[in-house]
């Protein structure tokens, strides 16, 4: 993958046009937030068979827990017998198998990796080049757990049990155990800092007199995301040597296409295989636009994000790891 294709500010394209990247590693708050938020980039590595790594911090589980539920009065919730997160890890498979081989879909080889003490077995899944580790925290209480408002916190099946420093010390660790060969890594992550400013990344939108994030914002467990990712290599210098990429949130939704329409179409076309999984297996969610409930997830909001990417350098990648 060259860093060059890709999407991004034109002014970075100097600092990084000749730099080669022989990995990368995507951190996401959600199962679709790949899919939706950084669709361009993750198309790029996963279809050139370049080894990636997704790691989805929560379970996406919108308060439902591990266990089947039917429709109680949340507004997202499974209404045939499955539990609500663990369709939304299977609808994830699917967009990525479906990136790897749109004609013959790939199934997910499944296992277990222990990072001791009290982190016994994190969930993954190896798809093809792609290996994705699901923290399955709880959806909703990221930001709360960066802030200090939980001393710990354990995932949604009661496996494994975080602090601040041994969730830090996990994302570090992914990193090193799939990239210790590797010369050039690039760490995809998402934007943690809603005040950052940079021309040409986050300009006022023309016409509102507002920056695309200060209109949107972006959900808690995204900028959460971003800021225990940044800690965990930052407080570790071994981990300077990685390429960061930040990733604008909900922001983009205001942006023009930042895709090719070939890539949009790819990115849509791969969402829909998620979406035709959350469907199958009985997911519903909630359009607020359309204040109703809905099967599946193909809504105006998700769809705002197809064909729609933009993210900051956030420096690093200028020597070999050596983890």
């Amino acid at each position: 993958m060259k860093l060059s294709t890709l999407v991004k500010p034109a002014f970075l394209a100097a600092a990084i046009a000749c730099q080669q990247a022989s990995a990368a590693v995507f951190f996401a708050a959600h199962p679709d937030d790949v899919a939706l938020l950084m669709s361009r980039n993750a198309q790029t590595d996963i279809r050139a068979g370049y080894p990636t790594v997704i790691v989805l911090l929560t379970a996406g589980d919108a308060g439902n827990g591990v266990l089947p539920n039917a429709n109680t009065g949340a507004h997202q919730y499974n209404a045939n017998g499955n539990p609500y997160y663990r369709v939304r890890l299977n609808a994830h498979e699917r967009a990525v198998g479906y990136l790897i081989n749109p004609n013959n879909i790939p199934a997910a080889t499944r296992s277990t990796e222990n990072f001791g003490g009290s982190i016994p077995a994190v969930e993954k899944a190896v798809i093809g080049n792609v290996t994705t580790y699901y923290l399955n925290l709880p959806d909703g209480k990221m930001e709360t757990f960066h802030s200090g408002g939980y001393a710990s916190l354990n995932d949604v099946t009661n496996t494994n049990s975080y602090t601040p420093a041994t969730l830090r010390e996990v994302l570090r660790q992914i990193i090193a155990r799939n990239n210790r060969s590797k010369p050039t890594v690039v760490i995809n992550l998402p934007e943690y800092n809603l005040d950052f400013y940079e021309s040409g990344y986050n300009d006022i939108l023309p016409g509102e007199g507002i920056r695309p994030t200060q209109k949107h914002g972006d959900h808690p467990d995204h900028v959460a995301t971003g800021k225990f990712v940044m800690a965990a290599v930052n407080e570790n210098p071994s981990y300077s040597c990685l390429f960061k990429a930040v990733f604008m949130g909900y922001g983009i939704s205001s942006l023009p296409d930042g895709m090719s329409a070939a890539d949009k179409q790819i990115q849509t076309s791969a969402f829909y295989a998620l979406n035709n999984v959350l469907i199958s297996q009985g997911n519903w969610t909630y359009d607020y636009a359309l204040q109703k409930e809905q099967l599946g997830s193909a809504d105006g909001f998700h769809m705002s994000f197809f064909g729609k990417v933009l993210w900051r350098d956030n420096g690093g990648g200028s020597h070999t790891c050596t983890f």
